[in-house]
Formats: structure tokens, C-alpha cells, sequence
């Protein structure tokens, strides 16, 4: 039962943690000029992109090491979890 209860933990940890920096955070971005709005575009752009990337890359190492009470296949507990 602890596995269910790690992705929306999680989740929610990450959405106060962000919520809570915020207000710093558009502040700031509402100070930069019209080429620093650009250049923060691409580099979180650049950060998304390798974020994808990277996960991409590291799932077919964990694909076949799943190990699931109750599920035939590792992507239907992925999927219920």
C-alpha cells in the first residue's frame, strides 16, 4: 500500500514547494528585459528537453527489474500505481 501513496506525495511536496517560490520567482522574471525573457526561454527549454531525454534513456534499464504482486506485466502495476 506505501507505493500508491509515493507518487501523490510526492507530487504534492513538489506543487507547495513551488508555490511557496513563486512570488520570488515572477518578480524576478518581471524584471528581466526582452533578451533575458529569450534567453530564460531557451534555457528552460534546454532543461525540458534533457530532462526527457535522460528519462528516456534510463527506462529500458528499469523496465524487466519491476517486480509486482498481483501483475502479469510491469506496466499494468505502473499504470495502477
Amino acid at each position: 500500500q506505501a507505493a500508491i501513496w509515493n507518487q501523490p506525495s510526492w507530487f504534492l511536496s513538489a506543487l507547495t514547494a513551488s508555490n511557496l517560490a513563486m512570488p520570488a520567482v515572477l518578480k524576478r522574471t518581471a524584471a528581466l528585459s526582452k533578451a533575458g525573457l529569450e534567453k530564460l526561454f531557451y534555457a528552460l527549454t534546454a532543461v525540458s528537453v534533457l530532462q526527457k531525454v535522460s528519462f528516456s534513456n534510463t527506462a529500458r534499464f528499469h523496465e524487466h527489474n519491476i517486480v509486482a504482486k498481483g501483475a502479469e506485466h510491469s506496466l499494468v502495476w505502473n499504470m495502477t500505481r
